[in-house]
């Protein structure tokens, strides 16, 4: 992979998109979590997996708000698919399929603790979505983009003089490449 591509993924990943989205997966992310607190101690006690998932769950969800605030890059929005998606099955599994140490779960649907965590869920991997979607991040530099022209100097024949573009529309300074015969070769 050459360093133009690196940088246009780093780019993607981890530049912050300033986008809209981010206020409500945080605001969802923390409602999520908020919601979990008060099962964790009864599901430490009656099923100790399923408590320590709630804790796991919670604290997760509370560095995804945060983390969507303070860099809302496209790796947040991405970890918030994940994380909240992954609560969101994890519920509906439950309903479902009798876990151990959970079988009174089966069918309940309605549970109001339940019912909010998963509204919120959905709600913060809907944002995620969106705000993945959004095309438009802040490049970490210009790339710069040349028309390509038959008469333009590839590497191999090319010398780099160490000069800089003075393209008044780059705040980025570039190499210059100058071919033998502008430097008075043959």
């Amino acid at each position: 992979m050459s360093r133009i591509d690196d940088q246009k993924s780093s780019a993607f990943l981890w530049a912050p998109r300033d986008r809209p989205w981010r206020w409500l997966l945080a605001l969802a992310a923390t409602v999520s979590a908020v919601a979990h607190l008060p099962v964790i101690g009864p599901h430490l006690a009656e099923a100790p997996y399923m408590g320590e998932e709630f804790v796991v769950l919670t604290v997760a969800c509370l560095l995804l708000a945060v983390a969507a605030i303070s860099c809302d890059s496209a790796v947040v929005y991405s970890l918030g698919i994940v994380t909240c998606g992954s609560a969101v099955v994890g519920y509906v599994a439950t309903r479902l399929i009798a876990f151990p140490q959970l079988a009174d779960d089966v069918g309940n649907w309605f549970e109001p603790l339940g019912v909010v965590s998963v509204l919120a869920e959905s709600v913060a991997v809907t944002a995620a979505i969106l705000g993945l979607r959004s095309c438009r991040t802040r490049p970490v530099a210009p790339l710069p983009v040349e028309p390509w022209s038959p008469d333009s100097p590839t590497e191999a024949d090319a010398e780099y003089v160490g000069a800089t573009s003075s393209r008044p529309d780059s705040a980025f300074s570039w190499p210059v490449w100058r071919t033998p015969v502008d430097a008075g070769g043959a």
